[in-house]
């Protein structure tokens, strides 16, 4: 690769991330107040140093708790944030190491992405999506064992990358490689309990709370509440709804994959698939939805409808619904105004979501030939 290109992805990482500092320390938006990371210092006191779990709740799988507790050690609110954007920053660059190896010819739209300003400061998902990308290296080099970990290190960190694994273990299975599908599940399994024993031993409801919590919380700002459903279904109702369409979806990709598409197409479309129908949406999965698209060979167009239905979902979400104080014309007024955005930006995310499912065609439309499995 030319010298110039490594400059040019430079430059972009440091313009959007550049931004999402801003933007964090409220210099772009003075009333951004929707980063986790920056409510949760204060709100799980992790200025206490607590141990998470043992000492202190929290609603995330146990990698993510033992960050939280890690960066907040340094010294004062500005030193935990300073960690943080310097770790999710070096994630998002290992990220597009990861995929300049695996798909070189798509690699720069993750570079070019503009929702990296947007999204990567207001959780930890690029932790996870590093993860993702990891097993996917692991497993393109046929290495069973290192997949499973990064697949379990995934897991513990954000959940999402556990939908990797059937379209992996298909793949190898189909190909014949049964044992390397059984000793990534194994190894997976494995690493999973060793990361989540301590916590589920020695501190059981705590641990326990990331699943409680997900399963009571309601339906909010999703497809099912623009639907009017979530009052109608109740939460088992849509849990249950959410569960049947997301494995419907996946048996029609492991169909798709028998047809001719491969595992990371597959995983794309699923990914997708779930984020459509859970219950919670928040505006930063647009990552794992376009870092999957990029692995998958998207097209262009389809990565840049998605950056443009992001970007709207950012403004009507974060933007537009932190109007200072002084500009509104009244209560009435700015409340009709939220309510306009919100709508607005959830009928763009999912327009964009499901555009996105059908553009996609699987693999092979750029003459790149797939991850091998």
């Amino acid at each position: 690769m030319k010298r110039w290109s490594w400059v040019l992805v430079l430059g972009f990482f440091v313009l959007w991330l550049g931004l999402g500092v801003l933007v964090l320390l409220g210099v772009v938006l003075p009333h951004f107040e929707r980063s986790d990371i920056a409510v949760l210092y204060r709100a799980r006191a992790l200025f206490s140093h607590h141990l998470p779990y043992f000492q202190l709740r929290i609603e995330y799988p146990v990698l993510l708790g033992w960050w939280m507790w890690a960066t907040a050690w340094a010294p004062g609110f500005s030193g935990y944030l300073t960690a943080n954007v310097l770790g999710l920053s070096a994630a998002a660059a290992a990220i597009t190491v990861l995929l300049h190896r695996l798909r070189p010819a798509f690699y720069q739209w993750w570079t070019v992405f503009p929702l990296l300003f947007a999204f990567s400061f207001v959780n930890w998902d690029l932790l996870g999506i590093l993860a993702l990308m990891g097993a996917w290296d692991a497993w393109t080099r046929q290495r069973p064992a290192w997949t499973g970990v990064w697949l379990a290190v995934g897991t513990a960190t954000k959940l999402f990358p556990v939908i990797a694994w059937p379209f992996m273990a298909y793949a190898w299975w189909r190909a014949g490689r049964r044992s390397h599908a059984a000793r990534m599940t194994l190894w997976a399994l494995f690493v999973w309990l060793i990361l989540n024993a301590p916590e589920m031993v020695g501190a059981w409801r705590n641990w326990s709370w990331f699943w409680v919590f997900n399963f009571e919380r309601s339906s909010s700002t999703d497809l099912f509440w623009l639907l009017h459903l979530n009052h109608t279904l109740g939460r088992r109702g849509i849990d249950g709804l959410s569960l049947l369409i997301v494995g419907g979806v996946t048996l029609w990709a492991l169909r798709r994959m028998a047809a001719g598409w491969d595992a990371p197409a597959a995983t794309a479309a699923v990914m997708t698939g779930f984020f459509i129908v859970n219950k919670v949406f928040s505006p930063q999965y647009m990552l794992w939805v376009f870092a999957s698209g990029v692995l998958a060979g998207w097209t262009p167009g389809t990565l840049g409808v998605l950056a443009l239905g992001g970007l709207f979902d950012w403004t009507t979400h974060f933007a537009a619904l932190q109007i200072p104080r002084e500009l509104r014309l009244g209560a009435i007024h700015a409340a009709r105004m939220a309510a306009v955005g919100v709508v607005a930006g959830v009928a763009a995310r999912y327009g964009v979501l499901v555009l996105a499912l059908a553009r996609d065609r699987g693999p092979g439309r750029s003459g790149e030939a797939a991850a091998p499995p």
